[in-house]
């Protein structure tokens, strides 16, 4: 958990410039210390200094975000990650002690208000967005998660893709970034397995497609948004496509096969595992093998 919170940070504040005012580099200093009445103290004497510097608002989500959150333990049935402490009973039951995060959504609010005024004032800074993403992604608001990713992408389109970042600095091939970036947020939702938000893939990677139709992962997740619905058909029209686009991508590949077999068409489905296999890795041919054969035995 430790070290999520580091990326976090470093992500916001490592191209900061320490020469503007101090300000800057005494929080720094806080925050690696975890010292959050610190951090208010300086805050707010540097909201005074200079209530236009954009640092200023990168700063006031990461106070927020840290003192908002509380770790805690909690004994439980299963444990959650290899580090979880089993703890056996005297009658030999056992339980895993497992790392929990617990978040205060007022003061959660009130990094999101400081944020959002720096996105007002400083709209093209992308590095504000992505910090406003990732507070939402882990204290769990994926709707809003979700909302505030289409709201990038629709900017991205306004300024066609000239972001800047910490500094003011332009990013560097804004463009594939920003889709790169947009694509993990899509496999975040899917990794939380919770099919609710299946819908909210398919919203962002619509989103996508409106301005960059090209963009073969955004049909790729939508297809696969279907096959957990248990739709193969609407799966295939947006696979067919990736298909197009990339007829050797085996994840699109399997997922065709995939579709088929749900469909009950054998025969389609084991030509797409034969093309799985003929483009895959050694690991990959082995599934696409495997497919094939309990197929066959049907």
């Amino acid at each position: 958990m430790k070290n999520t919170f580091l990326t976090f940070t470093i992500f916001l504040i490592a191209s900061f410039s320490f020469a503007q005012n101090n300000h800057l580099e005494q929080f720094r200093v806080c925050l690696e210390q975890n010292d959050t009445l610190q951090q208010f103290y300086i805050l707010r004497d540097w909201e005074k200094f200079n209530n236009n510097d954009p640092e200023l608002y990168t700063a006031y989500i990461n106070h927020y975000y840290t003192k908002a959150k509380t770790i805690y333990l909690s004994l439980e049935s299963t444990p959650t990650t290899e580090e979880s402490l089993a703890v056996t009973d005297s009658l030999g039951n056992t339980k895993h002690l497992n790392e929990r995060i617990a978040f205060n959504h007022k003061l959660v609010d009130q990094g999101l208000a400081y944020i959002d005024e720096g996105i007002r004032r400083f709209p093209n800074r992308l590095d504000m967005r992505f910090g406003k993403i990732y507070v939402l992604k882990k204290v769990g608001r994926y709707n809003e998660f979700t909302q505030e990713i289409i709201k990038v992408i629709n900017h991205s389109d306004v300024i066609k893709n000239q972001w800047t970042w910490a500094e003011n600095k332009t990013v560097p091939d804004a463009k594939k970034f920003l889709l790169s970036s947009v694509q993990n947020y899509v496999l975040d939702l899917y990794d939380t397995e919770n099919d609710d938000l299946l819908d909210n893939m398919k919203l962002i990677s619509e989103s996508v497609l409106r301005y960059y139709p090209a963009h073969v992962e955004s049909y790729s997740n939508i297809a696969v948004v279907f096959l957990n619905k248990k739709d193969p058909e609407k799966a295939l029209k947006y696979l067919l496509i990736a298909e197009q686009m990339n007829s050797k991508d085996t994840i699109i590949l399997s997922n065709i096969a995939k579709a088929y077999v749900m469909k009950g068409d054998k025969t389609n489905a084991i030509k797409y595992y034969e093309l799985v296999k003929k483009y895959g890795d050694s690991e990959t041919q082995e599934f696409a093998n495997k497919q094939m054969n309990e197929l066959n035995q049907k």
